[in-house]
């Protein structure tokens, strides 16, 4: 989405380059964006996906060009942490599960089977949807809204766990050859598709950091224009500082457009 399509631009403030630098994941899944004028730069984003008739989630931050000191940005790539986890899960129930400790779980199923009810019954007690079903006012609409909420993923992990167990408890005998390569499987997956992270922040004078990407409570992951924001954000926004308007001379002999990266 275009700056000036989210954005009211104040009095003679134009747009000099802008970026789709980051796809922020944590605490929502926004597409951001980084726009810089030759009055401010600004941070901004939208919810992707549907919309399901409760409103997107958006996001606008700027810090104004006359007091910033620098700009720190920080891209890398490391295994996805949660498929290595999965897949060691899945190995040690795929392990058990083939006799690996000595004993079938043939004489447990049903101890797995009324465990996997009960992990899934406490989630949706969590969720309060037991409340609100004998309440009588549980409803598709909030049924979907409390499940697309970020708090809500511990619980959607109970709710997988708890139909595993169902799972290794109907199917004692047979199930663990298939974990064992589902296991397998999300370990591969976590190394030929790691998390590619970035995060970005904008150093000011007498003033608190615009800072994108630095917390444990968000996850920000690479845009396709995230190397040419890297190369170039430093040198634009100096450029603009020292230049003012006329940045717009030399904008796209020292900023051309350069094809964009996954």
């Amino acid at each position: 989405m275009p700056v000036q399509e989210f954005i009211t631009f104040t009095e003679g403030e134009v747009l000099v380059k802008e970026y789709q630098a980051l796809q922020i994941v944590k605490p929502q899944r926004l597409e951001g964006n980084i726009a810089v004028t030759n009055k401010r730069v600004i941070l901004y984003g939208k919810e992707t996906g549907f919309d399901l008739g409760f409103g997107k989630s958006q996001l606008a931050m700027d810090i104004h060009l006359d007091k910033i000191k620098g700009t720190d940005v920080l891209s890398e790539s490391r295994p996805n942490r949660s498929f290595i986890i999965l897949g060691i899960i899945l190995l040690v129930i795929g392990w058990i599960a083939g006799g690996g400790i000595g004993y079938s779980l043939v004489q447990y199923q049903w101890a797995f089977i009324v465990g996997g009810l009960g992990l899934i019954f406490f989630a949706f007690y969590q969720m309060g949807f037991i409340q609100a079903f004998q309440a009588g006012n549980l409803n598709m609409e909030k049924f979907v809204n409390t499940l697309v909420l970020p708090e809500s993923r511990q619980k959607l992990l109970f709710i997988l766990l708890g139909f595993l167990l169902i799972v290794i408890g109907a199917f004692p005998r047979d199930i663990g050859w298939l974990f064992i390569l589902g296991g397998l499987g999300s370990i591969l997956y976590a190394f030929l598709r790691p998390d590619k992270t970035f995060a970005l922040v904008i150093k000011a004078e007498s003033l608190p950091p615009l800072v994108i990407g630095r917390d444990k409570y968000s996850l920000v992951q690479r845009g396709p224009e995230a190397d040419n924001l890297i190369r170039e954000i430093g040198a634009l926004i100096l450029d603009v500082q020292l230049l003012g308007d006329g940045i717009f001379q030399v904008l796209d002999k020292r900023y051309p457009k350069k094809s964009v990266s996954g």
